[in-house]
């Protein structure tokens, strides 16, 4: 039976997101709260994990996932910012604003879809971001092509007993997905229109 830990969203227990970092350290994986919606977490570099969560959300491998980190030295660190991407990032980062970017570190191929590119995010969430102060999977907690969940409830009910701990913490305060913008070829390209509007993007886009 899944695991449950209540976490207030404000203060968060740092012992509790110490348990749900050691969880995912040991390629386990676990539901969590996002600025958007309720996420699913594992470790990015461990390809059973990876493989569980492409198991658990029925996804097709070759989309790939996004990855969430803490601050933008951690994305530097996985991926190349082009000026309109620093741009971008220091506009809606922490935020609901997935930038997919060229791959600079290795990572599995089942994290990546496959291609030299790579999406990240920083989380306008505490708990979250503290997950993320190691990279993070932060795919939507659902099975892929149903409805992103907005609770903890949500998540469990369409993932159940597949994943090993759930923090909860309330509804998503934004209930959408994040907005998604290609960057890496000839001209911006938004993939996912969520939270963020195109009409606040384009000021940034040329």
């Amino acid at each position: 039976m899944v695991k449950i830990l209540k976490v207030d969203p404000i203060t968060p227990n740092l012992t509790l997101i110490q348990r749900a970092r050691t969880y995912i350290a040991e390629g386990k994986l676990v539901i969590f709260p996002t600025d958007t919606v309720y996420g699913l977490a594992a470790d990015p570099f461990n390809e059973i994990a990876v493989n569980k969560v492409l198991e658990v959300k029925r996804r097709d491998k070759s989309k790939g996932f996004p990855i969430l980190i803490a601050n933008l030295a951690m994305a530097k660190d996985l991926v190349e910012f082009s000026p309109i991407a620093i741009s971008l990032a220091m506009k809606f980062w922490p935020g609901a604003l997935t930038l997919v970017l060229p791959l600079k570190k290795p990572i599995p191929d089942s994290v990546t879809g496959y291609r030299n590119t790579l999406g990240v995010r920083i989380p306008n969430h505490p708990i979250a971001r503290q997950l993320a102060e190691t990279p993070i999977i932060g795919t939507s907690a659902n099975i892929s092509g149903q409805k992103s969940p907005i609770t903890a409830e949500d998540a469990i009910v369409q993932l159940g007993d597949a994943v090993d701990l759930v923090l909860d913490s309330g509804p998503a305060k934004e209930g959408q997905p994040s907005t998604i913008i290609d960057l890496t070829g000839p001209s911006p390209k938004v993939l996912r229109e969520g939270t963020i509007k195109y009409s606040q993007l384009s000021p940034f886009l040329g």
